[in-house]
Parts: C-alpha cells; sequence; structure tokens
C-alpha cells in the first residue's frame, strides 16, 4: 500500500504535530497499517504481541483497522489462487478434450459412412460385410508396402492418375509429403535440422526434404500449426544436426516448444 494512504489512514486517529509531523501515537498506528499490509498474519501478531509486551498501548480502532486490512489481503489472495489453480485444471484437459474431440469426429465420420452404405445397400449384413472387405484390402495393402516396397493396386491407381493433368501433380506431391513422415517410407530423408532463420542467431528446426550435393531443402514449419510454413534451399554447412525425430521435432512445434526432449541440443547452436 502507498505511504501516503497509509498516512492518511494513519492521520484519522491522531492530528498532526504543528512542525507537520505525525504525532506518536499516529506513528504507531501508521506502523502497524504498513505491517498488516505488507507482511502475513503471523508477523503482523506477532509485531502486536511486541509493542503489548513493551508496554504500548493500540487502541481499538487500529486493531479493527489491522484486522479489516488482513481479511481483505487474504480474501484477494485466496481468489487469486483459486483462479490460478482453474486455470491450470483448465490448461492440463484441454490435450484430454481435444483427443476426445478427434475421436467423436472420426466416430461420427465412420457412422455416417456406415450411414450411406446402408442406405444404399438397405441391409446390415452388406453393409457390415463390405466394410470388413475393405478393411480387409487395407490390411493387405499395407503388408504387401512392407514386405514387397508396393502394391498392385496402388500401382493400378497411380497408373490412372499419371494420366490426367494437374491431378497427377496434386497425388505426386501429396504422396512424397506422406510418405516423408511414415515410418515405413524408404529412399525419402526424414532427418532433422537446425537452421538459422530468418536471420543469423534465430535457430529454428526444419525438416530435410531433399537435397543435392552440398545443398538442402528445408521446410521450415511454424508454430503451432506445423503444416504451414516455408520451403528453403541452404547449403549443408549451415544447417547443424538434431537427434529429434520426425515425431519429436512436431510435437516440439505444436507445444510451442514446451515439449522438447533435446534441450541439450541447444548448446551446440551458434558454437
Amino acid at each position: 500500500m502507498p505511504a501516503s494512504s497509509v498516512q492518511r489512514q494513519a492521520v484519522g486517529l491522531s492530528d498532526l504535530h504543528p512542525n507537520g509531523k505525525l504525532a506518536p501515537l499516529c506513528q504507531t498506528r501508521m506502523h502497524f497499517l504498513k505491517l498488516a499490509y505488507n507482511s502475513r498474519w503471523k508477523d503482523t501478531l506477532q509485531g502486536l504481541a511486541e509493542t503489548k509486551k513493551n508496554g504500548a498501548d493500540v487502541s481499538s480502532d487500529t486493531l479493527c483497522t489491522i484486522i479489516t486490512i488482513r481479511v481483505r489481503i487474504n480474501m484477494k489472495e485466496l481468489f487469486k489462487k483459486f483462479f490460478n489453480y482453474f486455470l491450470i485444471g483448465s490448461f492440463s484437459i484441454i490435450p484430454i478434450v481435444v483427443v476426445l474431440q478427434i475421436i467423436f469426429f472420426v466416430k461420427q465420420l465412420v457412422a455416417d459412412l456406415f450411414q450411406i452404405v446402408y442406405d444404399f445397400s438397405d441391409s446390415y449384413t452388406y453393409t457390415t460385410l463390405l466394410f470388413l472387405v475393405s478393411f480387409a484390402i487395407l490390411v493387405s495393402i499395407g503388408n504387401t508396402i512392407v514386405k514387397k516396397g508396393g502394391s498392385w493396386i496402388i500401382s493400378a491407381f497411380e497408373f490412372v492418375f499419371d494420366k490426367i493433368p494437374v491431378l497427377n501433380s496434386i497425388y505426386r506431391v501429396l504422396k512424397k509429403v506422406i510418405q516423408m513422415f511414415s515410418s515405413q517410407a524408404s529412399g525419402i530423408a526424414k532427418e532433422v535440422v537446425y537452421v538459422e532463420y530468418p536471420k543469423e542467431g534465430v535457430w529454428v528446426p526444419a525438416y530435410i526434404t531433399n537435397r543435392h550435393d552440398n545443398w538442402y531443402v528445408l521446410f521450415i514449419p511454424t508454430s503451432p500449426n506445423p503444416t504451414s510454413g516455408f520451403t528453403v534451399i541452404v547449403e549443408k554447412s549451415k544447417v547443424i544436426k538434431s537427434d529429434m525425430n520426425i515425431e519429436e521435432a512436431t510435437s516440439f512445434i505444436i507445444s510451442v516448444g514446451v515439449d522438447f526432449n533435446k534441450a541439450e541440443e541447444m548448446n551446440s547452436l551458434g558454437s
């Protein structure tokens, strides 16, 4: 509390001396007002006890003022504490809410798809059978890609898409981007590096998307949305390799740096 406010409350009990200084009783009152504002209950009570022990008198008006001040301060601190707990609790459940929203979205998407197929076939048996067959086909395609590096079904669609202008470019780009994040992809660079961007001394994580001789093509994602960013071409000597994988780097970007499992790597930047 400002000294002038404390002084105004203290003057209410005793007048000023002609020389403009506080009377002794007023000085005692101001001392306890400062004590009430700037200390804990325990310290305030100890100060009152010492004053009584020394034989000084503390008026009932001063005691009431001190108690009122302490109650107001305690209520304010209690409100801040509960509000802080409320914010911490709210932020802690945000990841859970987001995951649940994704689950509900996927569930609704599958339910809508199931309903569309059912409306067309008008039979739960055929609809269920169609979903089971689709699931088996996807498993078979994944198994073939892992063991042989490709699937004739995918190759057939790629042959058709390759004959369609514009669509072939979209498909090729999407395929390469998905392969970059796929753990089963081969022949696609999936390294994470640090590069100075947008100026020297500012380091950001980036994905290596392509390379040629001593040149790297990097994708620098933005935070907290890693799907947007910038594509730059830099020399190999301008980057510092990181031990982070794609998943760890993506988590670092989405969490705006909170989830940083390789924090010790910061010591090597700029060295």
